[in-house]
C-alpha cells in the first residue's frame, strides 16, 4: 500500500481555514506515524515469534526427523522474512527517500518504495502454506505414496520452489511497471491500458489467494474425514495405532487453524482488492483499507501462538528447552504405516 496524504490546496484562504487545514494536516500526519510504528511492532513480534518456533523446530532431534516440522520450520522462517520485511518497509516509509536517480537509490525504488520485497514475503508465505498442505493430504489421504515417493527432498524442492514462486510473481509485474523518472521520482504501477492493470488485478488475486483458498478448503475437509474414519478403526488397536492417530488428528487440527487464521486475515484485503479492481471501490488508501492491510500483517506473527496453544509436540519440545532437568519423550513420530485403510 502506498502512504499518501491530502495535498493542502495553495489559494487564499481565511486564518480561520488555513488553521483548521493544518491542524487536519498534522492530526494526519500523527495517525500515520503512529500506524507505521504499530505495523513496525508487529513486524518485530513476527521476527521474534516466528524465529523462536524455528529456533525450537530446529534444536529438538525428533522433531527434525519429521517432514511435517521441516515444513513448520520452513514457515516460520518465511514468516520471520515477512516481518522483516514489513520492518525494512514501514521503517524506509517513515524517512523515504526523494530522488533515485543517483548513488544506487534506484534500488529503494524497485525493493521498498513499490514493497516488491514485502508482497514477495508475503506470497512466499501463502505458497509455503500449500507446501504444508499438500504434505499433510499425501500423508493422510494416500500413506503408501507419501511414504514411498514423497521424500524429504522432494519436500525441500518445493518449499523452495514456493519461495521463488513467491518473489517472482510478484516481482517480475512489479518491476516491470516500476520507472525512476529522469526527474528522480519513483513512477509505480505504469501498466499500458486499465484494462492490463485491471486483468493482471484479478490474475494475481487468483493465484495468491483464490486458488489457495480452493485448494486449502477441499484439502482439509477431505483429510479431516479421512482422520475421523480412521480414529474409529484404532480405537479398539493398540495403544502405539492410537497415539499416532491422535499425533495425526492434533498436527492436523493444528494447521487447519493456521490455514483459518490466514482466511481471516487475508479475505477483507484481498476482497477490498477486487472491488478497486473492478472499479466499484474509489478509495485505495482509506482507513478501511488501511485496517484490512493491518489484519493481513497481523497473519504473520500469529502462527506461534497457534502452535504454543494447540500443536503438542511443539509444547513438548519448549518444554525440553525451559526444562532440561526434566525428561521429556512425549514427542510422538506420526509417520503412517503403508497400509490401505486410510486411502
Amino acid at each position: 500500500m502506498e502512504d499518501s496524504s491530502d495535498a493542502w490546496s495553495t489559494a487564499p484562504q481565511s486564518t480561520t481555514s488555513q488553521s483548521s487545514d493544518l491542524e487536519t494536516g498534522t492530526q494526519l500526519s500523527n495517525s500515520l506515524k503512529a500506524y507505521r510504528v504499530c505495523v513496525c511492532f508487529l513486524g518485530c513480534v513476527g521476527v521474534l515469534g516466528n524465529g523462536g518456533v524455528f529456533v525450537v523446530m530446529v534444536s529438538n532431534k525428533k522433531l527434525r526427523r519429521l517432514l511435517t516440522s521441516t515444513l513448520i520450520a520452513n514457515q516460520a522462517l518465511v514468516d520471520m522474512v515477512c516481518g522483516l520485511t514489513i520492518v525494512l518497509t514501514y521503517g524506509y516509509k517513515s524517512a523515504p527517500v526523494t530522488y533515485f536517480n543517483k548513488h544506487g537509490r534506484e534500488v529503494l525504488c524497485f525493493l521498498l518504495q513499490n514493497e516488491l520485497l514485502l508482497f514477495g514475503a508475503l506470497n512466499a508465505s501463502t505458497y509455503c502454506l500449500m507446501v504444508i498442505t499438500l504434505e499433510r493430504y499425501l500423508m493422510i489421504v494416500r500413506p503408501i505414496f507419501h511414504r514411498t515417493s514423497f521424500s524429504k527432498q522432494w519436500a525441500i524442492g518445493l518449499a523452495a520452489t514456493a519461495w521463488l514462486a513467491g518473489f517472482f510473481w510478484n516481482g517480475i509485474p512489479t518491476g516491470v511497471t516500476t520507472r525512476v523518472r529522469g526527474s528522480g521520482k519513483c513512477s509505480l504501477y505504469n501498466y499500458r491500458s486499465y484494462e492490463e492493470q485491471e486483468v493482471f488485478g484479478y490474475v494475481y488475486v487468483a493465484a495468491t489467494f483464490f486458488v489457495p483458498m480452493v485448494l486449502f478448503g477441499v484439502a482439509y475437509g477431505h483429510m479431516m474425514a479421512v482422520l475421523g474414519r480412521r480414529v474409529r478403526q484404532v480405537n479398539q488397536k493398540d495403544s502405539k495405532d492410537n497415539n499416532m492417530s491422535r499425533a495425526q488428528v492434533n498436527l492436523t487440527k493444528t494447521m487447519v487453524l493456521v490455514t483459518l487464521a490466514f482466511a481471516i486475515c487475508w479475505t477483507p484485503n484481498q476482497i477490498m482488492y477486487m472491488l478497486f479492481n473492478a472499479g466499484i471501490l474509489n478509495n485505495w488508501s482509506g482507513a478501511g483499507y488501511t485496517i484490512t492491510l493491518f489484519m493481513a500483517f497481523v497473519n504473520c506473527c500469529i502462527n506461534p501462538i497457534i502452535y504454543a496453544f494447540k500443536y503438542e509436540n511443539f509444547r513438548l519440545a519448549i518444554k525440553g528447552i525451559f526444562c532440561r532437568q526434566t525428561n521429556v519423550t512425549g514427542i510422538i513420530e506420526i509417520t503412517p504405516k503403508t497400509t490401505r485403510s486410510g486411502v
